[in-house]
């Protein structure tokens, strides 16, 4: 069941008179309703065929009631009348309780009308029970709640409106679904005045248990969306809710995506989505729902295009399209496409399939061989490892660790420009292996914590100069004597801190700034690039130099 929003008994009695008063109206003398053939009405849609007696009660009071009156007031009633009729069907039953003023009782008014509002609600406690027996035979014992209210005006329009996709919403504890019932599914005959009834008995109902969704209830806001949301647009878009509650005065009925707004800001935060982002719509898949698409249906329009789709359990296709979406894959082998715009895209648990597209995308990596595809020159675009593993980032330009992963980071990636390690103790290898011609240099910030980098060479070495000079700077930034740059894939055979010299004729040597590396009383190598760099003993005659390493670091920062 749900999360009741309860009231008291006499809150109950209250909110139930007010809101039947809000959707029916109140006549205080009798009429005839718009049915065929038209009922005779009075009060808060009281029909008198079935409801005289209880009317003339509450008109007369107990004392002064009389079952002659009344069977002389249901000949009125039952000798029936055309739409229109409503001064006759007044004069008609005026006559009668005249005619026993003057002759029966004078405490009698010789009116047949309410006269105060406390009639009405007496009227109207004695109507009810009928209704909230339906009520209650329908969804077992809710306690009095605006949940009941709204159960019992529908009830009280139709007790077929009550019936089984909302029964079994409600017991299956499915606020987001029931709500839909009764906003979006309870308007057979496509009336306006109906749309707007059903727009404030929903707002009644309410869409969330409190001010603060739970995952797991926002997760089934977005999943109702996702199964009725061309019906839901396409409904808004003959039916009003903004103008639905001008028309009825009620406060906050609002379209789907203001209505759901809060949703989408709980799971924004839930999976620690980038501040950068504002999601419109929300839809979260389930096992017959598989693939969702962000734009595109006959009813958007360039307003609802920043769409944030979730998966499931199972495989699922996400397509962002248009905007800059936030597709979010969960369980299962998903396959994530983002389009155009800037995109999140975390493809949670499983082996998933990632395509930013066009803009400047966030990869967020959270477990299983998930594979990148970007195109190059496509954006400038940011990987975050949530968790340890391994991942291929062609064509990415930055890497980020959320926090310590608690085992390593190892990543090939070849165009990668800055790399931001968490507050933690981090683990990161970043293998390359291809090193373009005049590539971009590489900041990485330490942050906190006892960091180790691996770079590991997958290359030729000579694709590591660039006219003799390094193709390729590491900048440590915020660098600790806690942290370790791991150089071993190198096979580094000496490091060079002064002037030092070497008998070796071939291999690599690690050179602090200004090192000269001398063979037989000759300069062999000299370091003139005030950077730590990797040198080639087999080309010292062309002074050609690797890797450069900047920031804080002296000899005891490497692992060769």
């Amino acid at each position: 069941m749900l999360n009741w929003h309860r009231l008291g008994s006499t809150a109950y009695a209250n909110q139930r008179y007010d809101t039947l008063v809000l959707l029916e109206g109140v006549v205080k003398t009798p009429y005839l309703d718009t049915a065929s053939p038209p009922a005779p009405t009075i009060g808060i849609g009281f029909n008198l065929e079935y409801h005289l007696g209880t009317v003339l009660r509450a008109i007369v009071g107990n004392a002064h009631w009389s079952q002659t009156l009344e069977n002389r007031l249901q000949a009125v009633i039952d000798a029936g009348f055309s739409s229109g009729q409503n001064t006759l069907l007044q004069d008609r039953l005026n006559a009668v309780m005249r005619e026993w003023h003057n002759t029966r009782d004078s405490d009698v008014p010789t009116t047949f009308a309410f006269a105060t509002t406390a009639q009405i609600k007496a009227a109207l406690a004695t109507v009810s029970t009928e209704y909230e027996d339906i009520v209650t035979a329908k969804l077992g014992d809710i306690p009095d709640s605006e949940e009941r209210v709204a159960l019992f005006t529908l009830a009280y329009n139709s007790p077929a409106l009550i019936g089984p996709k909302l029964t079994a919403a409600i017991q299956n504890g499915n606020r987001a679904e029931a709500w839909y019932e009764i906003r979006y599914n309870s308007n057979g005959s496509e009336s306006l005045g109906i749309a707007n009834r059903r727009y404030v008995e929903a707002d009644t109902f309410d869409l969330f248990d409190d001010d603060s969704p739970s995952k797991a209830e926002a997760m089934k806001i977005g999943r109702m969306y996702a199964d009725h949301r061309d019906d839901i647009l396409s409904y808004e878009a003959s039916f009003d809710p903004v103008s639905a509650g001008v028309t009825k005065g009620v406060a906050g009925i609002a379209s789907i995506l203001d209505e759901y707004a809060p949703a989408v800001a709980k799971l924004e935060a839930v999976f620690d989505i980038g501040p950068a982002f504002s999601f419109e719509e929300l839809q979260v898949a389930s096992s017959g729902n598989r693939r969702l698409t962000g734009d595109g249906t006959a009813h958007d329009d360039s307003g609802n295009n920043q769409d944030l789709l979730i998966g499931s359990v199972h495989a699922n296709r996400l397509s962002g399209n248009g905007g800059n979406d936030g597709l979010i894959g969960l369980g299962g082998n998903d396959a994530l496409f983002g389009g155009g715009g800037s995109d999140w895209l975390d493809g949670g648990a499983g082996n998933d399939t990632l395509s930013g597209g066009g803009g400047n995308d966030r990869y967020v990596y959270s477990g299983g061989n998930d594979k990148l595809v970007e195109r190059p020159g496509s954006g400038n675009d940011f990987l975050i490892m949530r968790d340890a593993g391994t991942l291929r980032a062609a064509n990415i330009e930055h890497l980020a660790i959320d926090d310590a992963l608690g085992g390593l980071a190892r990543v090939f990636g070849n165009d990668i420009r800055t790399i931001d390690l968490s507050s933690g103790n981090d683990r990161v290898t970043l293998v390359i292996n291809n090193v373009k011609a005049r590539a971009s240099d590489v900041t990485i910030d330490t942050s906190g914590g006892k960091d180790r980098i691996a770079i590991v060479d997958r290359t030729d070495w000579s694709d590591w100069s660039d006219n003799g000079d390094p193709a390729k700077t590491f900048t440590f930034e915020h660098f600790n004597g806690n942290d370790r740059i791991d150089l071993r894939s190198f096979d580094i055979d000496k490091v060079v801190t002064g002037t030092e010299g070497t008998t070796l004729s071939t291999g690599l040597v690690l050179m602090a700034p200004d090192a000269v590396l001398k063979k037989g009383g000759s300069v062999l190598i000299e370091n003139t690039t005030g950077d730590w760099v990797i040198a080639s003993i087999d080309h010292a005659a062309d002074d050609t130099f690797g890797p450069a390493f900047s920031g804080n670091i002296t000899e005891d920062s490497f692992l060769i």
